[in-house]
């Protein structure tokens, strides 16, 4: 090379360098032939796409106003190696719908509220692509901080107490509960009595919430007070119920009140039964004919719509044949009032509680974003270099809405999975020339005693570089 006949020209595009050849033969009616080859750098080959971090952490409160700066992601060569770079959010995580990030500056920003109760963690994936087609990617892991942003609310609508002319003073009539979803102390609640009322002839317990007799109940038949719940922030939030207790006379004659066996009931069961099964069965003495009931709220876990019936002659407490009970709803727990009542005169009532769990059952299989996901890659990108993302979700709770990701069938050996994330990674060199594409299924599999899982089918096109010797032909 050097000869005056064959001109050589060396030409920079990004980090390769273009060897174009100029062949002249020397035949009498001479042939220009030119091949143009990239031939690449060693800084092309030493360098590697990758991001600053990998994890991303921080920590932001709950109550954070949309629109705020969370943080930046970079992306960039090991070697210096300048290319135009843009970032987009893999949608793989519950939660990163609420956040936006920019193209080209890599700035994370909150578009929706967060909600410590909906989710303390959200992890998102973060793309970064160049502009010669190589990725990589990063996990963001934003820890929500709990706010007082939740009222305590009464798992009733008021609270309905019957007691006997005769209970002594100091005797533990009933409990009021309430709840807070929130953590820490904003959760804890503490209750009192609200001044007025009928309150003087009753003390409270504030942490337990029970309710004592204080004074003689033998004035008249019913009585009525308020209870606080407030929660334990700095700025407290609360809220009121009212309740009422109704005394049985018993010096009227042949008056036989009735009694509940038990004050509260508690039962577990598996959502989606058979409509008609039997939740538990209540029982109050005497046995002398007797009416059951279950007094309806206002919210679906305290049976409106009705989602439980009762037997009034038995207390046989069984599911609504019109009501699906599914976990993976709204109402998880049940609160339910049961009453009882004489059905001959003199007329007495006595009232209990019933919770009823739901638990969950493994009815739901995970489903993929998409039932085809397509990529491509560099055939010269190093191993372990970011590919795609698959995507599941399982309505399901706990262990059974866990999902985990493996490779099934077709040509995975030179990719290897994220069984958390869902990534897929090269995992040997490929090389276009011998394989120009791959087809693979992944399958998501939940963690529950008995798995469900389900497939997608993943397409991986390999993009070809200029990675062959130069080669001339003289025409």
């Amino acid at each position: 090379f050097g000869y005056k006949d064959f001109p050589i020209f060396i030409k920079r595009y990004g980090g390769c360098k273009s060897l174009v050849v100029g062949l002249k033969d020397g035949g009498p009616c001479s042939v220009e032939s030119e091949d143009r080859s990239l031939i690449r750098s060693k800084r092309q080959t030493s360098h590697r796409f990758q991001f600053d971090q990998n994890p991303y952490e921080d920590s932001y409160p709950e109550d954070l106003k949309t629109g705020a700066h969370i943080m930046a992601v970079s992306a960039s060569y090991s070697d210096d190696y300048t290319r135009n770079i843009t970032y987009s959010l893999i949608r793989n995580s519950f939660g990163s719908s609420k956040f936006e990030i920019d193209a080209i500056t890599g700035t994370i920003n909150l578009v929706s509220s967060l909600d410590y109760e909906e989710n303390t963690v959200i992890h998102i994936s973060v793309l970064a692509e160049s502009d010669i087609y190589e990725r990589a990617v990063t996990e963001v892991i934003l820890n929500v901080e709990d706010a007082n942003d939740e009222y305590p609310t009464f798992v009733r609508d008021e609270y309905l107490i019957s007691v006997l002319d005769r209970t002594p003073i100091g005797s533990d009539i009933g409990s009021v509960l309430a709840l807070d979803a929130d953590s820490g102390l904003y959760g804890q609640i503490v209750y009192r009595l609200v001044e007025g009322g009928d309150s003087y002839n009753f003390n409270l317990d504030s942490y337990s919430g029970e309710i004592v007799i204080k004074n003689s109940l033998h004035e008249k038949a019913e009585y009525s007070f308020v209870v606080e719940a407030r929660d334990r922030g700095t700025e407290p939030l609360k809220s009121n119920v009212t309740v009422t207790v109704f005394v049985q006379n018993t010096t009227i004659p042949g008056a036989v009140p009735p009694r509940f066996v038990q004050r509260s009931y508690t039962e577990r069961i598996y959502e989606l039964g058979r409509a008609g099964r039997q939740v538990i069965k209540v029982r109050a003495l005497p046995y002398s004919p007797l009416q059951y009931s279950i007094i309806q709220g206002s919210t679906p876990a305290q049976n409106s719509p009705r989602c439980f019936d009762i037997d009034p002659t038995t207390g046989s407490v069984t599911t609504n044949r019109y009501c699906m009970l599914n976990y993976d709803g709204d109402t998880p727990v049940y609160h339910l009032l049961i009453k009882v009542r004489t059905t001959q005169l003199p007329s007495f009532v006595d009232y209990a509680g019933l919770t009823v769990y739901l638990d969950d059952v493994n009815d739901n299989v995970p489903i993929f974003s998409q039932n085809v996901y397509k990529a491509s890659v560099l055939e010269n990108v190093p191993s372990g270099s970011y590919i795609t993302t698959v995507t599941a979700t399982d309505q399901d709770a706990g262990d059974n809405g866990q999902i985990t990701y493996s490779f099934g069938s077709g040509d995975r050996d030179g990719f290897r999975i994220d069984k958390d994330l869902g990534h897929i990674y090269s995992g040997s060199p490929l090389d276009r020339e011998k394989t120009s594409s791959y087809t693979f299924f992944v399958l998501a599999t939940d963690k529950g005693a008995v798995s469900q899982s389900s497939g997608t089918r993943v397409e991986v096109s390999v993009l070809d570089v200029n990675d062959c010797k130069p080669c001339s032909v003289v025409r």
